[in-house]
């Protein structure tokens, strides 16, 4: 099998499991909630990813990482 072929099985692959994923994981959740409110969780990044000054932020919602 060349390699071009492989690639290409692996993408098709990551679709496929990304859409099983999405149908039984995400779109349950995204339905519950108002259009509003999905469209904003899809589109905007969680809050920790924006506080570049506090490398730490995303280690603080962890339980045991409190002091």
């Amino acid at each position: 099998m060349n390699n071009l072929a492989i690639i290409g099985l692996s993408v098709l692959l990551c679709f496929i499991a990304f859409g099983i994923v999405a149908g039984n994981y995400i779109t349950p959740r995204l339905q519950a909630w108002s259009r509003e409110d999905a469209i904003k969780a899809l589109v905007t990044p969680p809050k920790a990813l924006l506080a570049p000054h506090n490398p730490l932020a995303l280690l603080t919602r962890h339980s045991s990482f409190r002091r």
